[in-house]
């Protein structure tokens, strides 16, 4: 594009958008509001949030705006008219919202505002006009158009802007090095026209530019952050923790600030540690936090550094939580990174829950301020609700062998006295997989395997005759596979919809058609959960029965079955299961999110009839939330 028409937006005229930024108390802590002084005529903004509501129609309410307009980046120069009023021009490269009284309206092509996104508005007024907007802020970095004018603003400090040059002068896109200058950037005067910018001229936060960028690049800032997913912290329902990567683009060190915008909700963030003592451990992330970045480049990686933030879901009050990150560079840069998570809860405690957050004032929950203290155990094991998978690790098993051999004189039997009963530390550990799901009520249950489907949803008419969704389609858990038939598969193998199965060969018991044992006690810390597992004679993986060994197929001499208990070859196996559910984490790792996404503790097994003596087995289990699905084997829809 040739430089002089820039000019052709002149009556574009944006007097320069004043922008100012807070915390809004009376909506999600990680929203903000964004507030523009629209001027007489053309504006051109820089939207750094999305607002809750994006619909144009009420976006600007009581400000009489005549249309907005936003660029369709393309791989192209961009091209202008010389009078926004002439009624031939490039249209087709933007897209257009005029007010719906207006009878140009039914040509709109743009219907919603997003965030990180630059729009020229008109404002059919006299005098200047402040529209705020309140939404929640991103973290993005777009690709540029290469060799193009592109129209975009930036994450500037309103309280220290820096200046062109200072900004983009780490960018070799847009600072030319060898000859020292800045390549040409265009801003709106406060007369409305578009004028080259000075590279001393300071930058405003909320305003967009046309900046050339030459040849490609991926520049954002000086301080860039670069996110492991999403445009920021999203923990979900799930996740446990995100990856946060500093970089310093300047040619000198630089200290960052990170602070809690949005007090004290940055409270319930962790950050992994690392010590050559203790490893990796978790703490508090304490804020405000300084993070010293060494100049780029770097022969070390010291200009890039490197968090890692869990959220601790057991320490929040609701079952929503929100925050808001404030990071500065001191050179002029600053963002607002969000931080979100979601608490799941079964439907039958989440009422509970929210009136003691409440009681709290969104602090920590205690169940004994909500229920009887004989109901504690269970009321937390509603909060669990869901399919949890781990393993159980047999470190320690009594010494059967041990003791002292007697030999009856009468008799001449000879048995074992004074055996141990204390399970001892074997040489090495044994690990079995463990499947245990928990249902709205707190019921916990010990699965040997779990078939994930899709229940397709279902459809009905509303109050016009349109047909709308009644209930959405979602993930479901199977252990009755005579069900199995009635879902759709999960995951596509070959083109070809099938299920996932999750087994465990370590957990094997005739569970009729439900497949699972109900378990006793309650799936909460400090609780325990008690099974029994009945290996019957003649179950394919009793251990002593042998198809072919005629000595042990539990079959006569006429190879029919022995029908008395007392006489069958195979002995009934019996497997006595206890989890006792620890307040800490039992591999010794300080997890930020134990006691919402991960539960473990001590193990024991006591074994009877795998030998004369009972088989005492101990260690440690460990299990983590791996679906939120708390019902098995649902009605499947019609």
């Amino acid at each position: 594009m040739k430089p002089n028409r820039l000019r052709y937006w002149s009556r574009l005229g944006l007097a320069s958008a004043a922008v100012c930024w807070f915390a809004n108390g009376g909506v999600e802590a990680q929203d903000v509001t964004q507030s523009v002084l629209l001027q007489p005529g053309w504006n051109s903004v820089w939207l750094e949030v999305t607002p809750a509501n994006s619909d144009l129609t009420a976006a600007f309410p009581g400000i009489p705006i005549t249309s907005v307009w936003t660029y369709q980046a393309r791989n192209s120069s961009v091209d202008f008219i010389q009078d926004p009023d002439e009624p031939i021009w490039n249209r087709s490269q933007w897209l257009v919202f005029m007010p719906t009284n207006r009878i140009e309206s039914f040509q709109n092509t743009l219907f919603h505002l997003i965030g990180n996104r630059a729009y020229l508005v008109c404002l059919n007024s006299s005098t200047p006009v402040t529209w705020s907007v309140t939404g929640r802020p991103s973290v993005q970095s777009d690709k540029w158009v290469p060799d193009a004018y592109n129209l975009r603003g930036f994450p500037i400090d309103p309280a220290a802007p820096p200046t062109f040059q200072a900004f983009f002068k780490p960018s070799p896109a847009h600072f030319n090095t060898s000859s020292n200058r800045l390549e040409k950037i265009y801003r709106l005067s406060a007369t409305g026209k578009w004028g080259l910018v000075s590279p001393g001229d300071a930058m405003r936060s909320g305003e967009a530019y046309w900046v050339y960028t030459r040849g490609a690049s991926d520049y954002a800032a000086p301080l860039e952050l670069e996110l492991e997913m999403g445009d920021g912290l999203d923990f979900g329902q799930t996740l446990e923790s995100l990856k946060l990567v500093f970089a310093n683009r300047l040619g000198q060190s630089s200290s960052v600030t990170v602070e809690d915008a949005s007090p004290p909700a940055a409270q319930l963030l962790s950050i992994q540690r690392f010590s050559s003592s203790t490893g990796y451990t978790w703490e508090p992330l304490a804020l405000p936090q300084t993070l010293n970045l060494a100049a780029y480049p770097s022969s070390a990686l010291d200009n890039r550094v490197t968090w890692r933030l869990a959220i601790r879901r057991s320490d929040m009050g609701s079952t929503s939580y929100t925050a808001l990150l404030g990071i500065r560079d001191g050179h002029g840069t600053r963002y607002l990174l969000p931080a979100t998570a979601e608490k799941f809860v079964s439907s039958s405690s989440t009422s509970a829950l929210e009136k003691a957050g409440a009681d709290k004032g969104g602090g920590k929950i205690s169940l004994q301020s909500i229920i009887g203290l004989h109901d504690i155990g269970q009321e937390e094991a509603k909060t669990h609700a869901g399919l949890w998978i781990g393993t159980a690790t047999i470190n320690s098993v009594s010494e059967v062998n041990s003791g002292v051999l007697v030999t009856n004189p009468v008799t001449q039997e000879v048995t074992r006295q004074e055996a141990g009963s204390a399970p001892t530390p074997t040489a090495s550990e044994f690990n079995l997989r463990l499947i245990i799901h928990v249902d709205t009520n707190g019921q916990a249950r010990l699965l040997k395997e779990v078939i994930q489907m899709w229940r397709n949803g279902t459809y009905t008419n509303d109050a016009r005759g349109y047909n709308v969704v009644d209930k959405p389609g979602e993930y479901v858990l199977l252990t009755d596979e005579s069900l199995v038939s009635q879902f759709e598969g999960a995951s596509l193998r070959d083109g070809t919809p099938v299920g996932r199965r999750l087994s465990s060969v370590g957990y094997d018991f005739d569970g009729r058609q439900t497949n699972y044992i109900e378990l006793t006690g309650s799936f909460a810390i400090s609780n325990k959960l008690d099974g029994t597992l009945f290996i019957d004679s003649d179950l394919p993986t009793n251990p002593f029965k042998h198809k072919y060994h005629p000595d042990h197929d539990n079959l006569n001499v006429r190879f029919e079955p022995i029908t008395d208990p007392a006489r069958k070859e195979a002995y009934a196996v019996t497997r006595q299961i206890t989890l006792e559910f620890g307040a800490q984490d039992p591999n010794g790792a300080s997890s930020p999110d134990y006691g919402y996404a991960i539960m473990g503790g001590v193990y024991r097994e006591t074994i009877v009839n795998l030998h004369k003596l009972p088989v005492y087995v101990q260690g440690y289990f460990r299990l983590s939330r791996a679906a939120n699905i708390a019902t098995l084997n649902p009605t499947p829809n019609p």
